[in-house]
């Protein structure tokens, strides 16, 4: 909200410093292993950069009440606001149990008639540059306590708080609950590919090659294998050739590797580009069957091209695979990129010092498993659906956070209200 703008009627600026009780953290020597491993939970920002909960329940580490006592560290009731404050700044938690953090925290026990918890937690998370900004030290940064408690909140009524919080927490439970669905579905589908690809879809006997136990009967080649019927592996357009300002919210999508999962695509992010610009790029057009995965950084950002993205236009970062085969199926293929000896090979060959990068030798040079035309057929259809799934998934996702993002910003500025559901203001 900006500093001149009128605040809603019952709002009010305050200090960070005046809404409850702020404390620290401290670790206990770790050289006396008595003040470890106790009955109290211990938390590290980098606990609470991982997780997609604002809620933490657990921890990877504990201490005892005589480590507890012999630190700086301190136990912290349940409904604590938990802000990391050194090296990852800004991330926020709740604890829903008693526990401990170490010193990389500012932690916030709220005035129960002035803040609601969970208001202030969404809040923080949503202003986490304000941190940063205030953030000083040579070797890595850190917020103080002195330079967090003056920076300025507006807070509005504290039902009104809750009631926010409340909607606030009903998208980021439907997040979680596909986020979850998302972990079970890759779960199940890398037990599937271990199956698949050792044991096939009728089961039947195997052998042992230089990349493990595969059936009977299956070619153990290299991905150039698949291009002797035609295609090419091509790069995407350079950086020079393709800026951020091409792209508008309508025309011809493109896809660069943070658009593309797991043989998935995310298709609520996708940018897009004129059908002028898109004439300069021809050579980088897309056609259903195609795949694309990332040259550098992760390669486990990788698709097949369908039909919805036919025409579109291969992004910078990426590599594109046009396989013209008539004795290999172009989904079976992407389905094999996301194998293990597959993912292996090309982090253990990539080049670069800093980025691993790759070139369209050690794409050909992949390992690859080619069972006969009709099995790669029913590997593709059984994982096609698999994998249509997770992509529906993901897209979901991303309209999730994108409707979080976006209530985050009306509710906590006060362009958008809401009815607070309270007691006191019936």
């Amino acid at each position: 909200m900006s500093e001149a703008m009128e605040l809603p009627e019952g709002w009010r600026k305050v200090k960070l410093g005046e809404i409850g009780q702020l404390s620290g953290g401290g670790t206990p020597s770790t050289k006396d292993e008595n003040y470890w491993n106790g009955g109290i939970p211990w938390l590290t920002p980098n606990e609470v950069t991982k997780s997609n909960s604002l809620f933490v329940t657990s921890t990877q580490r504990t201490i005892s009440e005589i480590g507890l006592k012999n630190s700086s560290a301190r136990l912290q009731p349940v409904g604590t606001v938990m802000l990391t404050s050194r090296a990852t700044i800004g991330e926020v938690a709740i604890n829903t149990v008693p526990m401990a953090t170490n010193q990389g925290f500012i932690n916030v026990i709220c005035d129960s008639e002035f803040v609601f918890n969970e208001f202030l937690a969404h809040w923080m998370a949503h202003n986490k540059e304000i941190f940063i900004e205030r953030a000083h030290g040579a070797i890595f940064k850190e917020i103080t306590k002195s330079n967090f408690k003056v920076i300025s909140i507006i807070l509005p009524p504290l039902p009104e708080q809750r009631a926010i919080a409340e909607v606030l927490g009903s998208v980021q439970a439907a997040l979680a609950a596909r986020r979850r669905e998302q972990q079970l579905e890759q779960e199940y589908k890398a037990a599937l590919l271990e199956h698949l690809f050792t044991r096939s879809t009728r089961g039947g006997e195997t052998r042992e090659t230089e990349i493990g136990e595969v059936p009977m009967g299956w070619e153990v080649t290299t991905l150039k294998k698949v291009f002797e019927g035609g295609g090419k592996i091509q790069t995407g357009p350079f950086g020079s050739q393709l800026h951020a300002y091409d792209y508008l919210p309508e025309g011809i999508p493109v896809l660069n590797p943070t658009h593309l999962g797991a043989n998935t695509i995310n298709k609520k992010s996708v940018p897009r580009i004129s059908q002028e610009k898109a004439k300069e790029l021809t050579k980088h057009f897309l056609k259903e069957g195609d795949i694309l995965i990332s040259r550098r950084g992760d390669f486990s950002h990788y698709a097949y091209i369908t039909p919805d993205f036919s025409g579109g236009l291969c992004g910078t970062g990426c590599l594109l695979l046009r396989i013209q085969n008539p004795e290999i199926d172009n989904y079976y293929v992407s389905v094999w990129l996301g194998m293990r000896v597959a993912q292996d090979y090309l982090r253990k060959n990539a080049v670069g010092t800093v980025m691993p990068n790759l070139n369209t030798s050690i794409l050909n040079s992949i390992p690859m498993l080619i069972p006969p035309l009709p099995e790669q057929q029913r590997i593709a259809a059984v994982l096609g659906a698999v994998d249509e799934k997770l992509g529906a998934l993901a897209t979901e996702v991303a309209r999730l956070e994108e409707l979080f993002r976006a209530l985050l910003e009306e509710l906590l500025s006060g362009r958008m209200r809401t009815r607070a559901l309270s007691k006191e203001e019936n």
